[in-house]
């Protein structure tokens, strides 16, 4: 089986989470501070720690198909799929961080979708599944990343600035 070179994204989820505080009163402001405090702060970790374990399997750290299918199936579904259902839950109140929120979600489907392909071509030694399924995680993950380039505009447009420490 050919080795999988998808790229790591974690560090497009870590470090990005940091306590946010808003100058600003508008409710937009206000919901964008809620939506990531109350909401992604909450779950964050989920996300990381199923990343982090699909990572240490992929890429330099392949070595076979199995572990990457015991992984897959022992800690990366389960944890990633926990936090796509908490992350269907986030509710945000306003239609701009809703739009924002959307943005997300479907880049976490997607990338959940390819875990469960990937999963599934490996067991079935379909080279061709497998190689979609790597489609269908690096859609995701580039979804998930315009989902923070378009938060970071948020902040900047709303007045939503990091808390110092």
């Amino acid at each position: 089986m050919k080795k999988c070179n998808t790229y790591l994204f974690l560090p497009v989820f870590l470090g990005l989470f940091l306590f946010m505080g808003s100058c600003a009163t508008n409710r937009v402001s206000h919901d964008l501070v809620e939506y990531v405090n109350q909401g992604i702060l909450g779950i964050v970790e989920l996300e990381k720690r199923s990343l982090e374990s699909y990572a240490s399997v992929i890429g330099k750290n392949y070595t076979t198909a199995e572990r990457v299918y015991e992984t897959l199936k022992n800690d990366v579904i389960p944890q990633y799929g926990r936090f796509v259902e908490l992350l269907r839950e986030i509710v945000p109140e306003t239609e701009e961080v809703m739009k924002l929120h959307r943005i997300y979600v479907r880049g976490a489907e997607d990338i959940l979708s390819g875990f469960k392909a990937k999963m599934v071509g490996i067991e079935a030694k379909q080279e061709p599944l497998i190689l979609t399924a790597n489609r269908q995680i690096e859609k995701g993950r580039i979804e998930t990343e315009k989902w923070r380039r378009e938060l970071m505009k948020m902040y900047k447009m709303y007045g939503v600035a990091e808390k110092k420490k």
